[in-house]
């Protein structure tokens, strides 16, 4: 069977083209040639079969439970994770705005709120928390971490026993400084019970981190703006700072953050970021790599004329793992900024950790698409999402899922808005979860060989 790529304004469906070779009769008995007939007929109708039941089937959504309950309602979801029956939720939360009584507002067709901080965006959001919930999807969630901050990076085991949270805090009533940031705090927090208790952990509180990556519970990585990269072989007790590999840090000073990152299986560690053209080259994303116990970052791939939103790795395997990055073409300039980005196409590149050298470009999206996330499975099973804007100013963006199970051979377009409430990606099951308020809904793809062992 000969797979073939098809694309349509709502749905992209893979149709199946069966090719059957039959030699032609040289009989003149008209039995034998009538019996020929019938056959290839069959043949004919399987085929058809087969087709109709590929397109009638595939995965579909189907709701784990829609009565999930919290103990205190948080304002949106936030991310979330799935350990069996346990559900655990990570989630921000503003503070409550409470009016006055309309007897006392000055003008009588303008509410006035209770407390004058209530009044300020920049003191509304000094006070947003950072909550962290657990339970069962039978019995409800509890909260049972709570601090004040409005950035924030998680970590967690397979098994969900072991958590690291960075919460960090930023004071938007300050003044700017130069680099335009304004005060900051971070502070990191574990758990080695499933969350139910947490102890703060040594960290500079002047530097944030965007990304907590761990291979296991005592060996990852912090990754911050700057950008920063620091290791810890202790789960987190100590911190060594990891110098920069080439072209990191931007020229003017300015402090940037890695848009894309990504631990191997063989926790190797991976950074992209972008170097605009100069005299000693043109406009181009490079990939560095950290292998386990090195100091150094080494090169791994150059990516001309694009720029890196995500990178990610498939599960290892005998012969290595696969990697993917999703990039946007840059603009004529060679920047990677552009004032409509919807206009900058989506590429998806793909090359193995033994065969770097050998990169090679998957997929190129439609330019009217706004690529944004990348999910990398078992089995050859791609993810990709994206939004339609539409062609009219007033047009309802269209979200998108772009899914592939076969490497990136042939691709599926669907229009899905339930991925866009709040997911959470299984690699090990090739299942994707979406939770929005109390329902919480799961897509599974196929896998055929065994998930690798849980932590």
């Amino acid at each position: 069977m000969r797979l073939s790529q098809a694309v349509s304004a709502e749905t992209n469906d893979v149709r199946g083209t069966a090719s059957h070779e039959i030699p032609l009769s040289t009989s003149a008995n008209p039995m034998r040639h009538r019996s020929r007939l019938k056959g290839l007929a069959v043949i004919a109708i399987g085929g058809i079969v087969l087709n109709l039941f590929y397109e009638s089937t595939g995965p579909h959504w189907k709701t784990v439970s829609s009565q999930i309950t919290w103990s205190d309602p948080p304002a949106g979801v936030g991310d979330f994770y799935i350990a069996g029956n346990e559900i655990m939720s990570l989630t921000f939360a503003d503070p409550v705005v409470t009016l006055k009584p309309a007897g006392e507002w000055k003008v009588p067709t303008v509410a006035e709120p209770t407390e004058a901080w209530m009044n300020s965006a920049g003191e509304t959001l000094n006070r947003r928390t950072v909550n962290f919930f657990r339970g069962t999807l039978d019995h409800g969630l509890q909260r049972f971490l709570q601090a004040p901050g409005q950035h924030t990076a998680w970590w967690h085991s397979r098994d969900g026993q072991v958590h690291l949270i960075s919460i960090g805090w930023l004071d938007y009533t300050s003044q700017h400084s130069a680099d335009d940031l304004v005060s900051r705090q971070t502070r990191v927090w574990k758990s080695l019970d499933g969350g139910r208790h947490w102890s703060q952990m040594a960290w500079p509180e002047h530097e944030d981190i965007d990304d907590l990556l761990f291979i296991d519970a005592q060996h990852g990585y912090a990754i911050g703006r700057g950008p920063t990269v620091r290791r810890t072989s202790d789960g987190g007790e100590s911190w060594q700072l990891i110098a920069l590999p080439p072209d990191a840090v931007v020229p003017s000073g300015r402090r940037r953050n890695l848009r894309a990152v990504n631990l191997g299986p063989d926790g190797t560690l991976r950074v992209a970021y972008h170097v605009d053209p100069s005299a000693t080259g043109p406009a181009r994303s490079v990939v560095y790599g950290l292998p386990p116990n090195q100091q150094t970052f080494v090169p791994d791939i150059v990516l001309p004329n694009q720029t890196v939103i995500r990178l990610a790795s498939t599960p290892a395997t005998t012969s290595g793992y696969a990697l993917y990055a999703l990039s946007l073409l840059d603009d004529e300039g060679g920047k990677d900024t552009a004032p409509d980005r919807a206009r900058r196409a989506g590429v998806l590149s793909t090359w193995t950790d033994t065969q770097p050298a050998r990169v090679r470009q998957v997929m190129t999206f439609d330019m009217k698409l706004i690529v944004n996330g990348l999910d990398v499975g078992r089995d050859g099973l791609l993810l990709v999402y994206a939004t339609d804007p539409g062609q009219a100013i007033d047009d309802p963006p269209i979200p998108l899922m772009i899914s592939s199970t076969d490497a990136g051979r042939t691709w599926k377009q669907n229009a899905d808005g339930i991925v866009y409430h709040n997911r959470y990606f299984d690699q090990d099951t090739n299942t994707l979860y979406s939770l929005l308020d109390e329902r919480l809904k799961k897509l599974s793809f196929p896998i055929r060989h065994s998930p690798a062992s849980q932590d």
